[in-house]
Formats: C-alpha cells, sequence, structure tokens
C-alpha cells in the first residue's frame, strides 16, 4: 500500500467532528466523511494500537489518486490489496464488467456504473444524444452541442458541411482524456487519411475572462439511473487558457490560446495558480463561484446561466438512462445499489451567456497541484464518498445493511431520495433530479419512464404537499445538523455503536405509517377534485394515479412484515 501524508495528532484534535463517525438517527449505519484540510496531509498515517475499522482497494487506476487514500486512511479505511475480497470501497478508473459484479455483497460499494462509457466516451455520448433527438421533438441538439460528426464513417457529411458555412473545426479522438490529441483544422483535407476521430464546429465566440478563453468542470454524482437521482456540486472549476484568445487563422495554431485543458496549459511558461485556496479569483484556474460573482456584479443573470447548465447535464444523462438502467438491472440482484458514479462535465460557455456540453468524463482528476485544487476536489470527493452511502459493516464480519434490510433486498427509493437530498445538502451539492419543481427539466427526456421513475415523482409530490410537520415525523434530519455532529462518538471507538446493531423496527413502522396517511389524505382529496394531469408528464407514459402510488406503498408494507416476521 503506498504511503499517504496524514496526521494523527490533525485526527486528535479534531475529535469532535470526525468524518467516520456514526450519526445517532437515520444514518447511523452510513460512514461519514468530511473533506480533508491541508494540514491533514502533513506527517504520515500510524493508526497506533487501533485497527481501522473499514477498507478499501484501488483497482486498474492509473491516475492520482493520493487524494482518494488520504481521504480514506484518515477516516478509519485500510487500503488492502486487490485480491481481497469483501471490502467496503473498490475504486477503479476502468470501466465496470460483469465478472467484476458477479462477487459484490449489498454491504460494498463501487465507484462506477456498468456501461457508463456510453455517456464518457465523445463519440458514444454523440450518438446517444441524436438518438434521444429522434425519440422526442422536445430536444434540440443545436442548441448545446456543438454540430458534430464521427470520422471516417461522416466524412462526407462533414465536408458538405464546411462548404456551406467554412470556418474552424476542433477535432478530438474518440476516447481519450486530458487534451491528448485535441487540434483545430480549418479545411476537411488537413485531417490525416484514416483517423479515427470526432469533430466538432468550433464556438467562435466564448466568453473570455480577462481576454482568456475558459470552460468551467462540474462534478456531477449519480447514485440511481432507475429512479434517476442526480447531484450537481454547487462550485466547479473554471479552466482558463494561457494565451490571449485570437480567432485569427494564425491565432488558432496557438493551443494555449484555444484549449483550457490545465494538462496543455500547465506546460506553458504564463501558467499561473492561485497561492492560497482563498484566492479562487486569479491565476488560470479559479471557482466558479468567484467567477460567477464576477459575472453578476457586471449585471449578468448568473441564476439563468446556471439553470440551463443544470438542463444541459439532465438531457445527458437521460440520453444514457435506459441503456445503464438496463445494464444495472441484469447485472445486479438489488438493482444497482453498489454502484454510484461521479462524473466530470465539461461546460463551455459563450459570450451570449449560452452553454455548451463539450464532453463528459468518468474519472474526473483528483489530483491537487494548488489549494484550490485542494478545496474543490476534497469537497467533490467527500461529498461523493457520502453520497455512496457506503453502510458501517466491519468486512470481517459483514451483515446485511440498515437500508438494504429496510426493503428486503432493495433500497427503499423514497427513502434513499429524502436521505439523500438531506446529506448532499450538507456537502454542498444540488439535486437536479427527481424534481418536483421542475420536472420538465429530465421527465420529457426519459426514454423508457420506468414505474419506479414516475412513482418516485408522484410520492415526492404527495410528501413535499403535506405540512411540513407531517414530513419531519416520517424522515427527520437531525443527525446532519451542526450542532448534532458535535456529539458524535469520539474517533478510534473499535466496532459499531451499540445502537446501530438494532434492527430499526420502530422506525420503519412509523415512517410507513405517516406515508400511508399522506396517501389517505391525498386519495380523499382526489375524490372531491377533478383529476388533472401531472404538470411535467412525459408524453410517452400515462401519470400514476394515487392508487398505484398506494400499489407501490402496500408492495413495500409487504415485504417490510416479511422482513421483520424473520426478524421476529
Amino acid at each position: 500500500m503506498d504511503s499517504v501524508s496524514a496526521s494523527q495528532k490533525a485526527r486528535a484534535n479534531r475529535s469532535g467532528s470526525s468524518a467516520s463517525r456514526r450519526a445517532p438517527t437515520d444514518f447511523q449505519d452510513v460512514i461519514r466523511f468530511n473533506p480533508l484540510r491541508q494540514q491533514d496531509l502533513s506527517g504520515s498515517i500510524d493508526f497506533g494500537v487501533v485497527r481501522p475499522t473499514f477498507t478499501f482497494k484501488v483497482l486498474k487506476c492509473k491516475s492520482d489518486v493520493r487524494l482518494l487514500r488520504a481521504l480514506c486512511l484518515t477516516n478509519d479505511f485500510e487500503e488492502v490489496p486487490d485480491t481481497v475480497s469483501g471490502v467496503n470501497l473498490i475504486w477503479q478508473s476502468g470501466p465496470l464488467r460483469s465478472h467484476d459484479c458477479a462477487s459484490l455483497a449489498p454491504h460494498q460499494r463501487i465507484n462506477r456504473f456498468p456501461r457508463s462509457n456510453e455517456l464518457t466516451r465523445k463519440d458514444l455520448m454523440v450518438s446517444n444524444l441524436r438518438k434521444l433527438q429522434r425519440v422526442t421533438s422536445k430536444l434540440q441538439l443545436s442548441s448545446f452541442l456543438p454540430l458534430t460528426f464521427m470520422i471516417p464513417e461522416e466524412f462526407a457529411h462533414f465536408k458538405a458541411e464546411w462548404r456551406k458555412k467554412p470556418g474552424p473545426w476542433i477535432v478530438k479522438p474518440r476516447a481519450s482524456a486530458q487534451g491528448k490529441g485535441i487540434h483545430i483544422v480549418q479545411r476537411p483535407s488537413e485531417l490525416a487519411s484514416g483517423v479515427s476521430c470526432v469533430v466538432c464546429r468550433y464556438v467562435q465566440k466564448p466568453l473570455l475572462l480577462d481576454g482568456y478563453k475558459c470552460d468551467v468542470r462540474l462534478y456531477v454524482v449519480v447514485t440511481c439511473f432507475d429512479p434517476l437521482r442526480v447531484y450537481l456540486m454547487n462550485d466547479g472549476m473554471v479552466r482558463l487558457s494561457t494565451s490571449k484568445y485570437d480567432d485569427s487563422k494564425s491565432g488558432l495554431t496557438n493551443p494555449y490560446a484555444h484549449l483550457t485543458n490545465y494538462s496543455v496549459n500547465k506546460k506553458s511558461a504564463n501558467f499561473v495558480s492561485s497561492s492560497h485556496e482563498e484566492a479562487d479569483d486569479v491565476g488560470f484556474k479559479r471557482s466558479l463561484t468567484a467567477v460567477l460573482e464576477s459575472l453578476a456584479a457586471e449585471g449578468h443573470d448568473t441564476a439563468d446561466l446556471m439553470s440551463k447548465i443544470e438542463g444541459v447535464i439532465l438531457k445527458a444523462i437521460c440520453s444514457v438512462e435506459p441503456t445503464v438502467a438496463m445494464s444495472t438491472r441484469s447485472l445486479f440482484v438489488d438493482g444497482g445499489a453498489c454502484c454510484a458514479e461521479m462524473y466530470g462535465f465539461d461546460i463551455l460557455i459563450d459570450q451570449d451567456l449560452e452553454p455548451w456540453l463539450l464532453e463528459v468524463n468518468s474519472s474526473p482528476s483528483i489530483a491537487t497541484d494548488s489549494p484550490l485544487d485542494f478545496k474543490l476536489k476534497s469537497r467533490a470527493l467527500a461529498g461523493f464518498l457520502n453520497l455512496m452511502r457506503i453502510p458501517s459493516v466491519s468486512p470481517e464480519r459483514p451483515r446485511r445493511s440498515k437500508t438494504d434490510a429496510a426493503a428486503g433486498g432493495t433500497r427503499d427509493m423514497l427513502r434513499d431520495t429524502v436521505e439523500e437530498a438531506q446529506i448532499a445538502e450538507h456537502h454542498g451539492f444540488v439535486r437536479l433530479a427527481p424534481d418536483i419543481k421542475n420536472p420538465e427539466r429530465y421527465l420529457p427526456f426519459l426514454q423508457d419512464v420506468s414505474c419506479r421513475n414516475a412513482s418516485l415523482h408522484q410520492m415526492l409530490r404527495a410528501v413535499e404537499s403535506e405540512p411540513a410537520e407531517d414530513r419531519s415525523q416520517a424522515f427527520p434530519s437531525s443527525c446532519y445538523e451542526d450542532e448534532v455532529s458535535e456529539k458524535l462518538c469520539a474517533r478510534g471507538e473499535s466496532g459499531l455503536q451499540s445502537d446501530s446493531q438494532q434492527e430499526p423496527v420502530q422506525e420503519i413502522t412509523r415512517v410507513d405509517s405517516v406515508l400511508s396517511s399522506i396517501v389517505r389524505r391525498q386519495t380523499q382529496r382526489a375524490r372531491q377534485t377533478p383529476s388533472v394531469k401531472a404538470a411535467g408528464t412525459c408524453h410517452s407514459m400515462r401519470s400514476p394515479t394515487l392508487a398505484d402510488i398506494e400499489s407501490v406503498l402496500d408492495d413495500l408494507k409487504a415485504r417490510q412484515s416479511r422482513r421483520l416476521d424473520g426478524v421476529s
């Protein structure tokens, strides 16, 4: 196991807020992580007489994962060889294969979905978005995706388009990262013979910051594809080119003026990074928050910009939802509860503040070359690990987690959604889906709206329409309040807390009772008022009725009853 810098003393000094401690109520069976501070990486890790409670392993990973190792090792995890099975967390950078899923237990988590390369390969992403556009007329690719052609298959179409509107095009390998192989051509004849790539129309009027071209790296977490649950970190990394923007024919040959990839621009003699994490509005890497504040000060509508960006993210994810969901269901008995994935969305903003999707990365870099890198990526990674909801089960004595047991082998989707929303809010993430306030942003683009997606949407609407006191009875959120986190057990306590060993019988019964009463009241209201079609309902689906919701809850109650009979 690679050595990782961390300070045992620093961890001891933080004994009041250690990330790995189990909360006393709803999340008592879920491991908690907090972002690291740079001083946490000073010194070396020494567990002394206390043995780490949990284990993790890193597979097929060529990128820098020192931040991941530091975060895990400072939170009661021990790294084990990749031959060890039964670990709590599996981290890999390659695609998830069927044999990787075969032996996963309910208490394990892996940072990949099967066939997620349908979203992260440039050619497959474009193909899936085109397919989505054929399915629904509401999707207009030309509004957020630069015109793209596959080479060599669509070379004739590319040539014809160039003749209609000559100009620069950007060439990208179909499956690569870090700016490798990207260059600009001004005519089709400049393409190398026999090359396999994608060519995209170059966006010639990008937003400039101090005269430099920029793009935005956003961190998006998907915890489930059926039903769809998507979260966006409320900050991101704005990356600038290191030469002034010049769109003349001679200027197009300068990669430092037209490529914003950090792996390219860090080689420039002009590259400057911020020297402090709070100085996030200077240098060639800036925080999205600082840039949005600057744009707002100039009178721009940044709320509208972010809403458009969120819409682009949801459309891209919806384009692969049926493929990934079907693959997940076929490989996992529990529907993929072991899987979650963090994507790096690269968005270009033009001078009219319109977002353009450049690509989606399956392994967004977690290398920390500057204080701002460390601040943002530590937050993103800690938030992702918390949203994975890794059960606090010792690999030496694995048992079914509370969340798996409560749903009889499949996680209760409503409970998961509410709990994840609390976790997301605490760690600076925004839930994009499900979204009962703006369902039109994603429901019309779900190609195969499953019963789970529709039922979850309707149940959330039913719950949100109830008084706050009724919602708080079903879903208490005290475990992620600051005053409660200060009362968590001290770090170094071996094993699980005694209260976490107890089966959550009373809590399950209470949640089911409250939800059932909500449904009864909704049913009574529905009988007194005419039926109204749900806003934002997808054109290809029938809106679930309250009877459908009651049926789903009855099914959950039956499964819970069978589980309770087994406990007794």
